[in-house]
């Protein structure tokens, strides 16, 4: 199941605190890792707005 609206941003702010401390702390596998959900997950959002859109302009 797909997370929309609001949900998305505060996963996606969420995954993103947990990236700085990973960089904090010097764990630059688990930073790479989550760097390459983030991207993922972002990638998702920029679909869903996407069509989103694209259904208004029918």
């Amino acid at each position: 199941m797909r997370k929309h609206g609001a949900n998305f941003f505060y996963s996606h702010l969420e995954m993103t605190e947990k990236e700085a401390a990973l960089r904090l702390q010097s764990d630059y596998a688990a930073d790479i890792r989550m760097f390459d959900q983030i991207k993922t997950e972002a990638l998702r959002m920029a679909d869903d707005m996407f069509c989103g859109l694209a259904m208004r302009c029918r």
